[in-house]
């Protein structure tokens, strides 16, 4: 069934089954649209919700969420931003607030920013001795070109996110994760009569932040291939090779979408 938190679509499935409820708050945006020379701003912006939130410190929200026996989280795809929250139906009450702080009100501190960058930067050093990585990497950029978000890790590179600031993050926030772009999403222990008040009482004055919405982007043409091409990247001492064959193949929102998905089952 599908109703409106305020200005937030919203729809309830309830399965009595088993007494838990998952709460998913997606926003139609992702790293897909990440600007040019802020590559990654997306996945870690979203990295950050769970920060910090509110009143309460990165330390602080992990302790309240496990007192609840919950679980939040918080994570970017290429088309979605989510926030998600997993708790028994008997918790919920006191876990909707945590999930709309995280959602609502971050703080990004910037501790927590300088932490997590380095984390990435980090990874992004020990995936250029992973074969597999490497060879993934390789196959997105000579499909897309190294001027297309896709032929760039998700994460971003070195460069970006060493230019990625606090301002940033901020800025990038309030222009994508706003109430008209956002899907509520309950699945659980619960009827939508139940559930409705409480998701008001957490989200519904939301209103979004000031600044504008992010501009449509405009996918660059992609690079035609009239013929056949063959990509070594060396790493002397691999104990093995990695193999990619691959073209670049139909949009997400094709109506052939999900038979691929089978498709792909079978094939592999």
């Amino acid at each position: 069934r599908s109703f409106h938190v305020t200005g937030v679509q919203t729809c309830a499935l309830p399965i009595y089954e088993v007494p838990v409820v998952q709460v998913s708050l997606v926003v139609t945006r992702g790293s897909a649209d990440d600007p040019v020379g802020k590559y990654g701003i997306a996945s870690l912006t979203t990295s950050l919700l769970t920060e910090g939130a509110g009143t309460r410190s990165s330390l602080e929200l992990a302790d309240a969420v496990d007192g609840l026996g919950a679980d939040l989280s918080a994570s970017a795809s290429s088309d979605a931003l989510a926030v998600r929250l997993h708790v028994p139906v008997r918790q919920l009450e006191a876990a909707l607030p945590l999930m709309a702080d995280v959602a609502l009100r971050p703080t990004f501190p910037q501790a927590e920013l300088d932490r997590v960058r380095q984390q990435r930067l980090t990874s992004l050093l020990q995936a250029r001795d992973d074969a597999a990585t490497v060879a993934s990497l390789a196959l997105a950029r000579t499909l897309y070109g190294p001027s297309h978000r896709f032929g760039t890790a998700a994460m971003g590179t070195a460069a970006s996110l060493t230019a990625i600031t606090g301002d940033d993050l901020r800025a990038y926030y309030a222009a994508a994760i706003r109430p008209d772009r956002s899907t509520l999403i309950v699945v659980g222990d619960v009827s939508v009569d139940q559930v409705v008040a409480t998701l008001d009482r957490a989200f519904g004055r939301w209103v979004a932040a000031p600044g504008s919405p992010l501009p449509a982007v405009t996918p660059p043409p992609l690079r035609t291939r009239t013929s056949r091409s063959v990509v070594l990247v060396d790493m002397p001492g691999a104990p093995q090779s990695q193999v990619r064959i691959g073209r670049v193949g139909v949009a997400r929102g094709t109506a052939d979408y999900f038979p691929l998905q089978i498709m792909n089952t079978v094939l592999g």
